[in-house]
């Protein structure tokens, strides 16, 4: 895996990131999901490294921990924003739908940050909102 990018140094407010909270989100992936541009998919493709915590723990520091800090290059950032464009018909309605299957690291990372801090973003947003 690469080095951190220049300027880096870890910092504790993500020192959740390693092998062992990857390996969640891997795990809780449906088999059988839409592949990314890239062919990827978030059980599938991830599923050897589950038994290889190194390999998770590398990955997590040198490209996840990086990315939740902010520092990604700019062509790691056209590779992350990226999409495979798919139409799927409508059924009974004439056209079809588009639907974007974005890049697996990306949807990966998401849904492991997401389920860290599910309980604290769902009492601030219920908070917030206005009863009527």
């Amino acid at each position: 895996l690469p080095p951190p990018p220049l300027g880096f140094s870890s910092n504790t407010r993500f020192d959740w990131i390693t092998g062992s909270w990857l390996a969640k989100p891997i795990r809780s992936n449906a088999m059988r999901v839409a592949h990314d541009q890239f062919g990827w998919t978030m059980r599938e493709t991830w599923q050897p490294f589950l038994q290889h915590e190194d390999i998770l723990d590398g990955f997590a520091k040198s490209v996840f921990l990086p990315m939740a800090l902010g520092f990604q290059s700019p062509a790691f950032s056209s590779i992350c924003i990226g999409g495979r464009l798919i139409g799927i018909p409508k059924g009974h309605k004439p056209g079809v739908r588009p639907i974007c299957i974005g890049n697996a690291w990306r949807r990966l990372f998401a849904k492991g940050l997401l389920a860290r801090h599910r309980v604290a973003l769902e009492a601030y947003i219920l908070g917030q909102h206005p009863t009527v």
